[in-house]
């Protein structure tokens, strides 16, 4: 696999769509300082996948795409390719040709192409493992790279040789794996979590079901009663029904006789009403006459007073219309006199107005003529401004180059100087280097004999490091050994916890019974099953060897519940509640038992099960009836040996 081609468009200086062709007889590219070597290196660390502007030599990741020039518009996007000749299929892909792109728009997205199809950083990566090409990879030798590598520690030279090596494919993966594994560790953690969530909820479901179909009885029972009560209340109602409407028929009839009196009541009313109607319009028409007579005196003094005002003032009218008269007749005379001297005005107007039409359009004319010839000197006095311009920067361009030499001269003249004093410097610093050589001889022999002890030294160092390497693996397979037995107890108790909260192997009437009995404790109502004292076998406590032997003596009372007084289970509120279980139950009274006066038989030297479980001192009369004359034996043949000589009731 060897690189063939770069191309470039719109990244940093190449403006244009670049080529360089990497051929047989092209080994590297060089130039002057600032021809762009930099942003060719740039451009190839940034399509292998490069996100930080600052090792691109950039402030933001936007300072990739070309920003314009003087003479050039700014690109809209940055666009890199490197193409590989993978003949030799050292990239995993079927094709002779790999081209990897990266592209980059003004609107800040971003694409990365394999052979010009879309593809993720992450592919990309993942292509170049273990190929030596990368962002931070040892093929990239840029600027300080060298120093960093000199000056690097222990595990950034591991990292190069890992990737030199071919392993850092396999770390990534194993990385991976790890996050992978974690994850479905988060999420089984989530999912157990929410198994226990929902076996509470059953549990509480199972709880409320049972409520529920006692609800539905009762509520059955509840509709067959008020089924009764309402027949009864309907036959009752009915009687009640026909004695009313008798009483309404009666009250119907003396209704319709008071409403007959009502009626003829009424009219009697009417007619006094209508009576009563007439007096009383009669009597408004003569108050109305009345005020009629007075409101026509009233406006006889009124048009009276007013005609005598209206007549006194006609007279004062006329006096003063007289007197404007004789005004407006001499006004008139003399605004005659005034027409006829305006109309000779108006004459002498319009003669002197045609005179300064004519003069007018003499100027206007003038007037046009002087602007064309002032247009013609501003175009004059334009193109010298522009000739004096010309001769300014001239001449400020010729000062500037006579600065220059001048500075160029002065600076020659300086170096002079400075090359004369450097070379007497030289010579005396040339005579002290051949002193430091002739030191430096004899220190490298006697660094050499040291360098050469210290190598044996090492020699024996690495067979140390050889053994204890050794002896680390020795024990890294033992911590992995004790890691994994770990891992398989921790999932074996999950899964006995498990069998325990889900109360594994109990029946169901058992189970619904300690979780009745559970749930009445949540809710407060600690009497609903007070004399329940627990599950027998939860109540005992014994040894991991011992636990089988105890299981297997107890048989059938594992599951057996363990109650205070045998009447208290016997009571009809309970009865109801375990018939409801449908199925077995199994109850210990701890009133039924007692301890006898002699717990022990002198004629059995054998070790007793009782001995091996630990359990309250209130069990104690039950336990010893069930397990009190239980013994151990090793073999079968001994056990029916033993049978025969042991009194009756041992087991």
């Amino acid at each position: 696999m060897r690189l063939a081609k770069l191309t470039l468009a719109g990244f940093k200086s190449f403006a244009d769509r670049t080529v360089i062709e990497f051929d047989a007889p092209v080994t590297g590219v060089v130039g002057p300082n600032g021809c762009g070597k930099s942003n060719i290196v740039d451009a190839i660390k940034w399509v292998l996948g490069g996100m930080s502007p600052k090792s691109l030599r950039g402030e933001a990741m936007m300072d990739m795409i070309f920003n314009g020039s003087a003479t050039r518009k700014p690109s809209g996007m940055a666009s890199v390719s490197l193409t590989f000749d993978n003949g030799d299929r050292a990239l995993p892909l079927d094709q002779d040709e790999v081209t990897i792109t990266r592209q980059l728009f003004r609107d800040g997205t971003s694409d990365y192409l394999i052979n010009r199809r879309r593809a993720r950083l992450r592919d990309i990566r993942e292509l170049f493992l273990d190929t030596g090409i990368g962002t931070d990879a040892y093929s990239i030798i840029e600027q300080g790279k060298v120093a960093v590598l000199l000056q690097a520690n222990a595990q950034q030279r591991r990292e190069v040789f890992e990737e030199a090596a071919g392993v850092a494919r396999f770390k990534a993966r194993k990385k991976e794996a790890i996050r992978k594994l974690e994850r479905a560790e988060q999420n089984l953690t989530v999912v157990r979590q929410r198994l226990e969530d929902t076996e509470r909820r059953l549990r509480s479901v199972k709880i409320q079901a049972t409520k529920a179909r006692n609800y539905q009885e009762y509520a059955s029972r509840l509709s067959d009663l008020q089924l009764g009560y309402s027949l009864a209340e309907f036959h009752k109602h009915h009687t009640e029904l026909a004695a009313l409407r008798e009483m309404l028929e009666q009250a119907e009839i003396d209704r319709a006789r008071a409403a007959r009196e009502l009626a003829e009541s009424e009219q009697a009313l009417n007619d006094l009403e209508v009576e009563r109607q007439a007096v009383v319009a009669q009597q408004r028409q003569v108050e109305q006459e009345r005020h009629q007579q007075q409101a026509a005196i009233d406006q006889a003094h009124q048009q009276r007073a007013f005609a005598e005002r209206a007549l006194s003032e006609i007279d004062e009218q006329n006096e003063r219309d007289a007197k404007r008269l004789e005004e407006l007749t001499a006004r008139a005379e003399q605004l005659k006199q005034e027409h006829q001297q305006q109309l000779a005005e108006v004459e002498r107007l319009a003669s002197e107005q045609s005179e300064a039409d004519g003069k007018v359009q003499q100027a206007q004319d003038e007037h046009r003529q002087r602007q064309h010839q002032l247009n013609a000197r501003r175009s004059e006095i334009e193109d010298e401004k522009a000739g004096i311009h010309d001769l300014m920067r001239q001449t400020a361009r010729m000062h500037n180059e006579i600065s220059a030499i001048d500075q160029f001269e002065k600076s020659l003249v300086h170096t002079r100087e400075k090359l004369d004093a450097r070379s007497s410097h030289v010579a005396g610093e040339l005579e002290r280097l051949l002193t430091q050589r002739d030191q430096s001889r004899d220190r490298r022999d006697e660094a050499l004999r040291l360098i050469d002890a210290e190598t044996i030294k090492l020699e024996e160092l690495k067979a140390e490091s050889a053994r204890l390497d050794g002896s680390l693996k020795e024990l890294s397979d033992r911590l992995a050994s004790a890691k994994e037995k770990r891992s398989g107890l921790d999932s074996r108790r999950a899964v006995l916890q498990e069998m325990q909260d889900n109360q594994e192997g109990l029946s169901d009437p058992v189970k619904a019974l300690l979780a009745q009995q559970a749930a009445a404790a949540d809710q407060g109502d600690a009497s609903a099953f007070a004399f329940v004292r627990g599950l027998l076998i939860e109540m005992l406590d014994a040894d991991v060897e011992d636990a089988p032997l105890v299981e297997t003596a107890l048989g059938d009372y594992q599951q057996a519940i363990v109650v205070d007084r045998l009447e208290q289970v016997c009571a009809p509120e309970t009865r109801e509640t375990l018939d409801a279980l449908g199925g077995r139950v199994t109850f210990i009274a701890l009133d039924q038992y007692a301890v006898p006066a002699q717990t022990g038989d002198s004629r059995v030297d054998l070790p007793c099960l009782l001995d091996r479980v630990r359990y309250p001192s209130r069990l104690a009369p039950i336990l010893w009836t069930l397990l009190g004359r239980t013994y151990l034996v090793d073999d079968l043949a001994t056990a029916r040996r033993l049978r025969e000589e042991l009194p009756a009731g041992c087991r």
